[in-house]
């Protein structure tokens, strides 16, 4: 698997993860959300409890400052239920104020939480938005990477090519030389059989002369309509010229430095 599909699969992998915290976050807030709505219905209910209560006290002092009016015993019977009635008042105030410390309590830590949960979601959004970046950064790479590996094949290509027609020249280059070595082999041996064994200096290079006039002419054709007409051509034409440049070098070469030396004496 090449390095960007293994970097993309990595950072699909990172977001998917990531999806999943921010969905248990949202799931772990509405269930907070939900036992605060239960807390507010209780505190109401408690409310509703403690009005109720206060309400049966205002009876029962009335009815104590009826019973007052009317005896002794009624009074003393009165005052006890009254007694009772607040120690029960007593309780639920202390119970009242209890549900209320705990509900303060429960939206403090509420409160916390939520600031938490907005937290780790501003640091969730952060992470998501740096994987977004990466991902474009490697998608960009990627279409780089691409874009250089065509370049590359493209210019292989061409290298290929360029050595297999180097490789075409110097296939015929050395075919020419073993051409124009047996031809001067031909002339050396045709100048001695002529000569009687050594023919004269002067014969010998006015034949050399002549036999590299016939192999390679001074100028050779120079086709310009052609080349205008055809340019694919020009590669061959510029080949036939090189090797009749090399065609000279050669016969020049294989000339004897005994020549100017056998003139001058001759002289």
């Amino acid at each position: 698997m090449p390095y960007h599909d293994r970097a993309k699969a990595r950072m699909e992998h990172e977001v998917t993860i990531l999806r999943r915290e921010v969905a248990t976050l949202r799931s772990k807030q509405e269930q907070r959300r939900r036992a605060r709505e239960e807390q507010v219905a209780l505190q109401a209910r408690l409310e509703q409890e403690v009005q109720v209560l206060q309400n049966e006290l205002a009876a029962a002092r009335c009815d104590r400052e009826e019973r007052e009016c009317g005896g002794a015993e009624q009074c003393s019977l009165l005052t006890e239920r009254l007694e009772k009635l607040d120690g029960h008042v007593v309780k639920q105030e202390r119970y009242i104020a209890f549900l209320e410390e705990q509900i303060n309590h429960t939206r403090t830590k509420y409160q916390q939480r939520m600031s938490d949960v907005r937290q780790n979601a501003e640091l969730v959004e952060k992470e998501l938005k740096r994987v977004r970046r990466e991902m474009r950064t490697i998608a960009e790479q990627a279409g780089e990477l691409d874009r250089l590996q065509k370049e590359l094949g493209f210019l292989n290509g061409k290298l290929d090519r360029r050595n297999a027609i180097i490789s075409k020249y110097e296939a015929q280059h050395e075919e020419m030389l073993a051409i124009v070595a047996g031809l001067q082999n031909q002339l050396v041996e045709k100048e001695r059989i002529k000569g009687g064994g050594n023919a004269s200096p002067g014969h010998r290079r006015r034949t050399r002369v002549r036999k590299e006039k016939e192999i390679a002419p001074d100028k050779p054709p120079v086709f310009k309509d052609k080349l205008k007409a055809d340019p694919s051509k020009s590669d061959s034409n510029s080949f036939v010229y090189l090797s009749t440049a090399l065609k000279k070098k050669a016969v020049s070469s294989f000339i004897p430095p005994s020549t100017s030396s056998n003139q001058g004496s001759s002289q």
